[in-house]
């Protein structure tokens, strides 16, 4: 059986896609904290980044549903 099929039997695709964004937002969160260390102003950080790239995930899978537009 492939990973891909395994991963997607258990938790759904939708679930995936959940975590890869939390992962993605989570590096980039990382990334941001990193240089706020630096002395180097930042925005955001390791909480704001995840929030994001959910919110970005769960309005493109909408998109797919209702209209483009969203």
């Amino acid at each position: 059986m492939d990973t891909k099929q395994y991963l997607s039997e258990i938790m759904g695709s939708y679930m995936l896609g959940i975590l890869i964004s939390i992962g993605i937002g989570i590096i980039i969160g990382l990334e941001r904290e990193y240089n706020k260390l630096k002395q180097e102003t930042g925005f955001s950080g390791i909480r704001t980044f995840p929030m994001v790239t959910i919110l970005g995930f769960v309005i493109g899978s909408l998109s797919e549903f209702y209209t483009i537009w969203l």
